[in-house]
Protein backbone atom coordinates (compact mmCIF):
# COMPACT_ATOMS: atom_id res chain seq x y z
CA UNK A 1 0.00 0.00 0.00
CA UNK A 2 0.80 3.75 -0.10
CA UNK A 3 -0.01 6.78 -2.06
CA UNK A 4 1.35 9.49 -4.20
CA UNK A 5 1.03 13.51 -4.06
CA UNK A 6 1.48 15.65 -6.84
CA UNK A 7 1.04 19.50 -6.93
CA UNK A 8 1.69 21.75 -9.75
CA UNK A 9 1.19 25.31 -10.64
CA UNK A 10 2.24 28.19 -12.02
CA UNK A 11 3.46 31.31 -9.89
CA UNK A 12 3.40 33.48 -12.53
CA UNK A 13 2.70 33.19 -16.74
CA UNK A 14 7.16 32.72 -16.73
CA UNK A 15 7.37 30.35 -13.79
CA UNK A 16 5.55 26.94 -13.35
CA UNK A 17 6.75 24.43 -10.19
CA UNK A 18 5.95 21.39 -9.85
CA UNK A 19 6.08 18.75 -6.82
CA UNK A 20 5.50 15.05 -6.03
CA UNK A 21 6.20 12.53 -3.10
CA UNK A 22 5.38 9.10 -3.08
CA UNK A 23 5.05 6.53 -0.34
CA UNK A 24 5.01 2.92 -0.59
CA UNK A 25 5.00 -0.08 2.08
CA UNK A 26 5.69 -3.62 0.70
CA UNK A 27 5.85 -6.80 2.70
CA UNK A 28 5.79 -10.57 1.50
CA UNK A 29 3.20 -12.41 2.64
CA UNK A 30 4.10 -15.68 2.17
CA UNK A 31 7.49 -16.29 0.30
CA UNK A 32 9.31 -19.81 0.54
CA UNK A 33 11.48 -20.60 -2.26
CA UNK A 34 14.43 -22.73 -2.59
CA UNK A 35 16.91 -19.66 -2.00
CA UNK A 36 15.37 -19.06 1.51
CA UNK A 37 12.12 -18.01 3.27
CA UNK A 38 11.54 -14.30 3.07
CA UNK A 39 8.15 -13.94 4.15
CA UNK A 40 7.46 -10.47 5.84
CA UNK A 41 10.65 -9.06 4.21
CA UNK A 42 10.19 -5.97 1.84
CA UNK A 43 10.45 -6.06 -1.83
CA UNK A 44 13.69 -5.50 -3.58
CA UNK A 45 13.74 -1.83 -5.45
CA UNK A 46 10.87 -0.72 -3.90
CA UNK A 47 12.39 2.47 -2.25
CA UNK A 48 9.77 3.47 0.54
CA UNK A 49 9.97 7.11 -0.19
CA UNK A 50 10.44 8.86 -3.17
CA UNK A 51 9.95 12.59 -4.33
CA UNK A 52 10.91 15.56 -6.91
CA UNK A 53 10.15 19.26 -6.75
CA UNK A 54 11.57 21.40 -9.88
CA UNK A 55 10.64 24.50 -11.72
CA UNK A 56 10.03 25.84 -15.38
CA UNK A 57 11.56 29.37 -16.14
CA UNK A 58 10.25 30.71 -19.47
CA UNK A 59 13.43 33.67 -19.45
CA UNK A 60 12.73 35.23 -22.74
CA UNK A 61 10.46 34.09 -25.22
CA UNK A 62 11.56 31.17 -26.82
CA UNK A 63 14.01 30.45 -24.14
CA UNK A 64 14.06 28.18 -21.15
CA UNK A 65 15.42 26.89 -17.83
CA UNK A 66 14.55 23.70 -16.10
CA UNK A 67 15.32 22.63 -13.16
CA UNK A 68 14.62 19.31 -10.65
CA UNK A 69 15.37 18.04 -7.47
CA UNK A 70 14.43 14.14 -6.90
CA UNK A 71 15.05 11.78 -3.88
CA UNK A 72 14.88 8.22 -3.84
CA UNK A 73 14.90 6.80 -0.47
CA UNK A 74 16.96 3.28 0.43
CA UNK A 75 16.10 -0.31 -0.93
CA UNK A 76 16.54 -3.64 -0.87
CA UNK A 77 18.48 -5.49 -3.79
CA UNK A 78 16.27 -8.44 -3.76
CA UNK A 79 13.83 -10.39 -1.55
CA UNK A 80 16.56 -11.21 0.99
CA UNK A 81 16.55 -7.70 2.74
CA UNK A 82 20.55 -8.53 3.10
CA UNK A 83 22.26 -5.23 1.29
CA UNK A 84 20.44 -2.33 0.89
CA UNK A 85 20.94 0.28 -1.69
CA UNK A 86 21.19 3.56 -0.23
CA UNK A 87 18.71 6.79 -0.64
CA UNK A 88 20.62 9.67 -2.80
CA UNK A 89 19.24 13.13 -4.57
CA UNK A 90 19.91 14.16 -8.27
CA UNK A 91 19.87 17.37 -9.15
CA UNK A 92 19.12 18.64 -13.03
CA UNK A 93 19.41 21.51 -15.29
CA UNK A 94 18.37 21.84 -18.73
CA UNK A 95 17.94 25.09 -21.03
CA UNK A 96 16.25 25.26 -24.15
CA UNK A 97 15.84 27.22 -27.37
CA UNK A 98 12.14 26.19 -29.04
CA UNK A 99 11.07 28.04 -31.59
CA UNK A 100 8.22 26.58 -34.22
CA UNK A 101 9.64 22.80 -35.46
CA UNK A 102 12.83 23.32 -34.05
CA UNK A 103 14.16 22.65 -30.03
CA UNK A 104 17.73 22.76 -28.87
CA UNK A 105 18.62 21.69 -25.90
CA UNK A 106 21.80 21.74 -23.06
CA UNK A 107 21.15 19.86 -19.91
CA UNK A 108 23.89 18.85 -17.31
CA UNK A 109 21.99 15.37 -15.22
CA UNK A 110 23.47 14.44 -11.75
CA UNK A 111 24.62 18.16 -11.50
CA UNK A 112 26.49 16.86 -8.38
CA UNK A 113 28.31 13.90 -9.71
CA UNK A 114 26.66 11.50 -6.92
CA UNK A 115 27.31 8.22 -6.82
CA UNK A 116 24.90 5.88 -5.70
CA UNK A 117 24.20 1.78 -6.39
CA UNK A 118 21.04 0.88 -8.31
CA UNK A 119 22.15 -2.83 -8.36
CA UNK A 120 23.95 -5.39 -6.82
CA UNK A 121 25.30 -8.78 -8.30
CA UNK A 122 25.66 -11.96 -6.95
CA UNK A 123 29.10 -12.82 -5.85
CA UNK A 124 32.55 -11.22 -5.14
CA UNK A 125 35.57 -10.20 -6.78
CA UNK A 126 38.84 -9.87 -4.86
CA UNK A 127 36.58 -9.90 -1.63
CA UNK A 128 34.70 -6.40 -3.57
CA UNK A 129 30.78 -6.74 -4.16
CA UNK A 130 29.71 -6.49 -7.89
CA UNK A 131 27.17 -3.83 -8.13
CA UNK A 132 25.94 -1.55 -10.74
CA UNK A 133 25.95 2.04 -10.15
CA UNK A 134 23.49 4.92 -10.96
CA UNK A 135 24.47 7.29 -14.41
CA UNK A 136 27.26 9.48 -13.52
CA UNK A 137 27.11 13.55 -14.40
CA UNK A 138 26.28 13.52 -18.24
CA UNK A 139 26.60 16.65 -19.55
CA UNK A 140 25.29 17.29 -22.73
CA UNK A 141 23.05 19.42 -25.94
CA UNK A 142 20.76 17.83 -27.95
CA UNK A 143 18.25 18.80 -31.33
CA UNK A 144 15.11 17.77 -32.34
CA UNK A 145 13.32 19.22 -35.32
CA UNK A 146 10.10 18.23 -35.89
CA UNK A 147 8.05 17.38 -39.48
Amino acid sequence: YGFELELDGELSPELNWFFNLGYTHTEFGEFNSAAGDFSGNEFGYAPPWTGAVGATWNIVENWFLHGNVTYTDHSFAGPENDFALDSHVLTNLRLTYQKDRLRVSAFVNNLFDEVYLINKNEGLINDTLIGKVGAPRVIGVEAMLTF
